[in-house]
């Protein structure tokens, strides 16, 4: 099948750093191999998961 790739998700900000972070869809054209879970708001490799 392949990773879930959520790209119509609305990603949660989280403050990191000082700074408010969130994932990127456009992290999915660059790594092919991540997978995002919107229950958890994080990213995963794919073949790990």
């Amino acid at each position: 099948m392949g990773p879930c790739q959520q790209v119509d998700h609305n990603y949660p900000q989280k403050k990191i750093g000082g700074a408010n972070r969130s994932f990127q869809k456009s992290w999915f054209k660059k790594h092919n191999w991540l997978e995002y879970s919107v229950a958890k708001n994080a990213a995963f490799c794919f073949y790990c998961f």
